[in-house]
C-alpha cells in the first residue's frame, strides 16, 4: 500500500499521528490531492487542532470548490472556533451543492437555534422538509426547534412519536427527560432518567442533567451526588461545576463549594475554561485578590483570550481600582465577537469614571448588534441620565410603565389574604437551601429551584391563572407607548419565561439589578413583616431607579413601592429594581416572574 492507502487504514484505525504522516507523505509528492487534503485537514480536526483543519480543507477546496462533503467539514470547524457567520455560510453553500445532503441542513440549523436565530432556524427547517426524506431526522430537529423557542409541549409530542417508533432509543429518552424538565415534569424527567442509567447508561449528560431534576425537586443532596458523577465521567464539563459549587454554596459548604474545580486543573492543567468559571465565582463571592492572585497564575496561557482581561478587571474593580479596571475591560473590548457582557461591563465602570460619551457609544454598539438586550438599555438609561438626554425620561416613565394590581381571588377562597395565607404555607415548604443562590442578588433569604409556575399544586394553578389576567392588562395597557423607543412593545401573545419564590429574612434584600431574559418583570407579595408599615425608613419595600452601579451623581428617576398581601406589581425588565432591607425578624415572601413573547412566526405544523 502507499502512503496515501496507509493513511487511510491509520486513520479508520483511529491512530491519528500516523495518519498525519502518512498523509503529509503523499502530499510531498502530491501536494494537488484535494481528497488527502481534506482528509488531513479532519485528522488535525480529531487531533484538536482547528486552525490546522481549516487550513487544509480551505486549501482542498481551492483546488476543487465543488466538494459539498469538505464545506460541511469546514463549517464544523468553524463553528468551533466561533466563527458563526462563516460556518452558516459554509453550511448554506454545501446544501446549495447538494441539498439532499442531510448533514449541513442539521449544522445549519443547529447552528441558528445556538445564536438563537429562530426566524431562519425555522425557515431552514422548511427547507430541509423539502429536500430530505429522512422523516426521524427531521423531526427530530423539529422538536430540537420547538426546544429552542420554548414550546416545550410540542417538543415532547414530537419527542413521543420518535420514541413510539424505536422505543429502545437512547437519544430520544434522554431528549424527552430533559423537554419534560424544562416543561417543569421533572419527576417524570427523572423516571427517564433513572431507567437509562438502569440500563446501563454512565455518560456524564445523564448524570448532570439528572442532577439538574433532582435539584428541581428539592433533593439537593442527591443532586450534589450525580454532579459529582458528571464530574467523574467528564471533569471539563464546566456546567457541572458551576452547578455543584452553587448548590454547595446554598447548603452552606462555602469552605469547599469549589473544591471540584480545584481537583479537576490538575487533571487538566490547560483547561482556560474551568480556570475563567473559577474566577468568575470567585468574583461573584467577593474573593477579588484571590481571584486576581489566581487569574495572574495562567497569565501567559489565557493572554490572548478576552476573558482574562475582563475578569482582571472586575477584580481590580472589586479591590477599588477602577482605573486599571478600565485599562482592562478597554483591553478585552478590543477582541473580535466579544459577546455583549463585556460591551456592558466597560460601559458601566465608564459610567463609574463619568466617561459617559464613551459609555454611551459601546453600548450603542452593543445594541446595534443586540436592540433586544434589556442589560444594555438598563445601562444606556443611566448613560443617558447623566448626559440630560431627554430620552432616559420616556425609558424611565414609572407613571405608565410600572402598574400595580390586587389579584383576583381564587375561587374557594374568601379573600386574597386567606389564600396568601395557604400559599405561603405550601411555598415556604419548597425552600430547601439554607441560604441566598449564587448566581442570585438576593441576600439574607433563599430562592426555590426550578421553574414555580410548572408545579402542578392546585394553589400555584390558581395564582398562575390569577397573574395572566394582570398580565393581559398590563400588556393592553402599553399599547398606546409601543415605539416610543424600540424597547418598548407590546405583544399579545406570551409565556411565562421564569418562575420562582423568595423568601427573606431579617435584614434581607435583592440588590439592584434587571432580568435580561425577560421583557416583563414582577413581583407578587404573599406574606409580609409588619415592618413594611414604616412609611419614612420604607423597610422591605420595592425600589424601582437606581442601579447597582457606584455613580458619583444619584439617578434622578426612582419609585418606591409599598407591598402589601396579595399586590402584584408588573414593571419592564430592563428597570433597575431591587428591595430595601428590614429590620424585623418576620419572614417576607414573595413570588416573581418574567414574562416572554412569544415566537412572532407560526410554529411549523
Amino acid at each position: 500500500m502507499n502512503n496515501f492507502q496507509l493513511g487511510v487504514k491509520s486513520h479508520q484505525e483511529g491512530d491519528f499521528l500516523d495518519a498525519r504522516q502518512r498523509y503529509q507523505e503523499h502530499l510531498r509528492q502530491h501536494p494537488d490531492d484535494f481528497n488527502a487534503l481534506q482528509l488531513l485537514g479532519l485528522v488535525y480536526s480529531s487531533l484538536g487542532d482547528i486552525d490546522g483543519a481549516i487550513a487544509h480543507l480551505q486549501q482542498s477546496l481551492t483546488i476543487n470548490p465543488e466538494q459539498p462533503y469538505v464545506i460541511n467539514s469546514l463549517g464544523v470547524c468553524q463553528k468551533k472556533q466561533g466563527l458563526y457567520k462563516e460556518a452558516q455560510a459554509c453550511f448554506a453553500q454545501s446544501i446549495n451543492l447538494k441539498n439532499d445532503y442531510l448533514d449541513p441542513h442539521k449544522n445549519l440549523i443547529r447552528l441558528l437555534l445556538d445564536i438563537k436565530n429562530h426566524k431562519e432556524a425555522r425557515l431552514a427547517l422548511e427547507n430541509a422538509k423539502e429536500h430530505l426524506t429522512n422523516h426521524s431526522a427531521l423531526k427530530k430537529l423539529e422538536a430540537d426547534y420547538h426546544h429552542s423557542v420554548e414550546n416545550y409541549t410540542r417538543a415532547i409530542a414530537l419527542l413521543e412519536e420518535l420514541l413510539e417508533a424505536d422505543p429502545n432509543s437512547i437519544l430520544m429518552k434522554h431528549s424527552l427527560a430533559l423537554n419534560l424538565r424544562m416543561q417543569g415534569q421533572s419527576a417524570r424527567a427523572l423516571e427517564f432518567y433513572n431507567e437509562l442509567e438502569q440500563g446501563g447508561l454512565k455518560r456524564f449528560q445523564l448524570f448532570h442533567n439528572k442532577a439538574n431534576a433532582m435539584a428541581d425537586l428539592g433533593q439537593l443532596e442527591g443532586a450534589i451526588e450525580y454532579y459529582r458523577k458528571a464530574i467523574k465521567e467528564n471533569p471539563a464539563y464546566v456546567e457541572s461545576h458551576k452547578n455543584l459549587s452553587g448548590l454547595l454554596w446554598e447548603i452552606g459548604e462555602q469552605k469547599t463549594f469549589l473544591s471540584s474545580y480545584i481537583d479537576a486543573f490538575h487533571l487538566l492543567p490547560s483547561d482556560l475554561e474551568l480556570r475563567f468559571s473559577y474566577a468568575a465565582t470567585l468574583v461573584r463571592v467577593g474573593e477579588y485578590s484571590v481571584a486576581y492572585d489566581f487569574l495572574t497564575q495562567f497569565s501567559k496561557l489565557a493572554e490572548k483570550d478576552y476573558r482574562y482581561y475582563d475578569l482582571i478587571g472586575k477584580a481590580y474593580k472589586g479591590l477599588g481600582d477602577k482605573t486599571k479596571a478600565l485599562a482592562m475591560q478597554r483591553k478585552a473590548y478590543e477582541f473580535d465577537n466579544i459577546p455583549s457582557a463585556i460591551s456592558i461591563s466597560l460601559a458601566e465602570t465608564l459610567l463609574e469614571l463619568e466617561f459617559y460619551s464613551e459609555a454611551q457609544k459601546v453600548i450603542d454598539e452593543c445594541l446595534r448588534h443586540e436592540p433586544n438586550n434589556k442589560h444594555a438599555w438598563a445601562v444606556l438609561g443611566l448613560a443617558w441620565t447623566m448626559l440630560g438626554d431627554p430620552r432616559s425620561e420616556i425609558l424611565n416613565d414609572y407613571d405608565n410603565l410600572v402598574r400595580e394590581y390586587t389579584i383576583e381571588t381564587p375561587e374557594g377562597f374568601d379573600n386574597i389574604q386567606d389564600f396568601c395565607q395557604q400559599l405561603g404555607t405550601y411555598l415556604k415548604g419548597l425552600h430547601t437551601a439554607k441560604r441566598q443562590p449564587l448566581e442570585q442578588t438576593l441576600a439574607g433569604g433563599t430562592q426555590t429551584q426550578g421553574n414555580l409556575f410548572n408545579d402542578s399544586n392546585p394553589l400555584v394553578r390558581a395564582l398562575v391563572k390569577s397573574i395572566e389576567e394582570c398580565v393581559r392588562d398590563y400588556i393592553k395597557n402599553i399599547k398606546e407607548l409601543e415605539g416610543a423607543l424600540p424597547i418598548i412593545k407590546s405583544h399579545d401573545s406570551f409565556h411565562f419565561s421564569g418562575s420562582w419564590s423568595v423568601l427573606l429574612k431579617q435584614n434581607g434584600f435583592h440588590n439592584q439589578h434587571v432580568h435580561p431574559m425577560g421583557w416583563i418583570s414582577s413581583a407578587f407579595y404573599v406574606q409580609l413583616p409588619d415592618s413594611i408599615d414604616d412609611e419614612q425608613e420604607k423597610q422591605g419595600w420595592l425600589k424601582i431607579g437606581p442601579s447597582n452601579i457606584d455613580l458619583v451623581e444619584s439617578v434622578a428617576h426612582q419609585k418606591h413601592i409599598k407591598p402589601a398581601v396579595g399586590k402584584l406589581v408588573l414593571f419592564q425588565s430592563y428597570m433597575w429594581h431591587g428591595t430595601i432591607p428590614f429590620s424585623s425578624n418576620e419572614e417576607r415572601i414573595t413570588v416573581a416572574f418574567d414574562v416572554a413573547q412569544n415566537e412572532q412566526n407560526p410554529m411549523l405544523d
